[in-house]
């Protein structure tokens, strides 16, 4: 069986839980990262030791391997460093935060499909959950765009192409909804304006990875997927639940996110392998729509403004047009004045 990384923080009843899971399936090698306290919460060094007691009460033949690190690096770095601390070692291997409970399926699934696209570089990881979207295709898995971190695997040859920097975003000064609206284009729905919106969507992400107001490690691996044109393979059960949503939650504060706390189910096997490696479109339309339907009108304004601050004109031609016209019209007016 694959190793498991075990990333967990401050919550040892979500971690008693998901812990349980990884239990039942006994690994034989187990690697547990844990972020420091926050200085500014009293109470945290004491939930963080919990925390990491419980991820840690191994009960079964196991090699267990520990990174708990003295200083809260948030969330974005600390998890960045786990994965390189795991990849040092390891050529593949299975990654679960403390709020996920998994199936017993999931494991022999992802291990399953380590095995057999070891060596296919078309294949960036594997989801572990598919947002309860329900194929139309008889396989038990298909592929997407999007890797999904709500439990997953990979490989290190994966883990090699990410920059956690972001270094080429950063460096892309304009036309970045452009080169997103080509790199999603083959996936989007019909409508022209949709597929904008999800581009808009993504820059809002990704730049604000960049900016410091989401401290995530996740949108660098979406990131990483898009720009190399990697896929993600989806199963076709959701194997994965994620009990994390909440108040106290870092990235998941809203419990009626159509996400939240989805019931999982059993894949079945043996296993039917699609013929061809090649994206599902209904399903990345399905992903989308889960990520970003259910968002307030604070986050639909930063993608309009994410939208209007990367134009270019050969993309958008007419409302390029259009506002050269009104300009032109404003001067010619100011002139006759």
């Amino acid at each position: 069986m694959a190793p498991v990384l075990f990333l967990i923080f401050n919550r040892p009843e979500h971690t008693a839980r998901s812990f349980a899971a990884i239990r039942q399936v006994r690994p034989v090698r187990l690697y547990v990262a844990a972020d420091g306290p926050r200085p500014n919460r009293a109470d945290e060094a004491e939930l963080c030791a919990r925390t990491r007691a419980v991820a840690t009460a191994v009960d079964w033949p196991c090699e267990v391997h520990t990174r708990f690190n003295d200083v809260n690096q948030g969330c974005r770095r600390a998890v960045s460093g786990a994965l390189g601390w795991f990849f040092e070692t390891e050529k593949d291997g299975i990654i679960l935060e403390d709020d996920l409970v998994a199936h017993p399926s999931f494991f022999t699934f992802a291990n399953e499909m380590l095995a057999r696209y070891r060596d296919d570089e078309r294949v960036f990881s594997i989801n572990g959950s598919n947002y309860a979207y329900s194929p139309d295709w008889s396989e038990s898995y298909g592929f997407s765009i999007f890797m999904n971190m709500h439990g997953w695997a990979t490989w290190r040859r994966s883990y090699q192409l990410v920059d956690p920097e972001m270094t080429s975003w950063a460096q892309q000064r304009r036309g970045k909804i452009p080169w997103l609206y080509r790199m999603l284009r083959g996936s989007a729905p019909r409508s022209e304006w949709q597929k904008i919106v999800w581009a808009a969507y993504w820059h809002d992400r990704f730049s604000a990875m960049l900016d410091g107001s989401v401290d995530s490690w996740a949108y660098v691996w979406v990131y990483t997927g898009l720009l190399r044109r990697k896929l993600s393979v989806v199963p076709r059960a959701h194997m994965v639940r994620n009990i994390g949503w909440g108040p106290e939650a870092t990235h998941t504060p809203n419990p009626l996110d159509p996400r939240a706390d989805i019931a999982v189910a059993e894949m079945k096997f043996p296993l039917n392998h699609p013929t061809d490696v090649q994206t599902d479109p209904a399903y990345d339309i399905h992903a989308m729509n889960m990520w970003a339907r259910y968002r307030d009108e604070y986050f639909r304004k930063r993608i309009l403004k994410s939208f209007l601050f990367d134009l270019e004109p050969r993309i958008f031609p007419k409302l390029w047009q259009f506002a050269r016209f009104i300009k032109l019209a404003f001067r010619e007016t100011n002139a006759e004045r």
